[in-house]
């Protein structure tokens, strides 16, 4: 049975119950927070980069993807300027997507009923995106 953790994201403050083994992205993912991660879990692509910071206050930069939930955590979550790392924004939106479903299955699913419900999908998480 895995232990539950402590993750709190910044600078909203919000903070989550996640599962101690779980990858960090995981975790986000599951409370509905995206991040970019063409790597495929790998680490190696960057998007994905997040700043930890310990119970001690240290700071750590890390990829969410390899990062495993082990003890409490805060990190922050900002869009940066990749030439000068300059924080640009920080948000967080739930996929609107979701209204037809949690998984991607039951979106398909969704379409199959009601053809037309393909343009909406893609016009509500193309405005979420856009905002």
């Amino acid at each position: 049975m895995s232990s539950s953790h402590a993750l709190t994201i910044l600078p909203a403050h919000r903070t989550l119950a996640v599962n101690s083994g779980t990858s960090l992205i995981e975790a986000l993912v599951d409370h509905s927070i995206f991040l970019r991660s063409d790597c495929c879990g790998r680490g190696t692509c960057g998007k994905c980069l997040v700043q930890l910071i310990q119970s001690d206050g240290t700071k750590k930069e890390t990829s969410a993807c390899t990062q495993q939930i082990k003890s409490n955590l805060t990190i922050a979550v900002y869009l940066c300027h990749t030439d000068n790392k300059e924080v640009v924004s920080s948000v967080a939106v739930k996929n609107p997507q979701s209204i037809y479903g949690d998984d991607v299955v039951s979106r398909i699913g969704a379409i199959d009923m009601k053809r037309d419900s393909l343009d909406h999908l893609q016009k509500i998480v193309i405005n979420a995106i856009e905002w």
